[in-house]
Formats: structure tokens, sequence, C-alpha cells
């Protein structure tokens, strides 16, 4: 279990001084919580960035199909005709 090494010194520690525990495992928890929200952040900026490559991928010969090729087609067109 992630965190139980630091929790349960937290207790012995408590358990052999008598000093209440409430403060220690909230501060504890506290600092657990800060890291694995900075863990999320993380993973979700490292998505952000791979998704890049898929979505490139299929947009840009959409594009291409699309925007680009029909005023190519038609620049085209328009020199090859002979007059």
């Amino acid at each position: 279990i992630p965190g139980a090494g630091p929790l349960a010194r937290c207790l012995h520690r408590a358990g052999s001084t008598g000093a209440p525990a409430a403060e220690p495992v909230s501060r504890l928890a506290e600092a657990m919580r800060a890291e694995r929200a900075g863990a999320a952040v993380a993973r979700a900026q490292r998505a952000g960035v791979l998704i890049t490559a898929p979505v490139g991928l299929c947009f840009l010969p959409a594009f291409l199909a699309v925007g680009v090729a029909p005023v190519i087609i038609g620049l085209a067109g328009g020199l090859l005709v002979a007059d």
C-alpha cells in the first residue's frame, strides 16, 4: 500500500510516546494528497503531448484532401487548359 511505511512510523511514534496521532496523520494525508495530485497533473500533461501524433495523423490528411487538394487541382486545371 503506498504510504503505509510513513503511516506506520507515525502511528508507532504516537504509540510509543503517547502523543496524539491525529495531527501527524492529518499532515501525512495532506502530503500524500498533494503528491498524488501532482502526479495526476503530470500524467494529464503527458497525455496531452502524446495525443498530438494521432490527432496530427488523422487531421493532416483530411486537411490536405479537403483544403489543399481542391485548390491545387483548380490551379492545375486552369494552367493545363489550352485556349
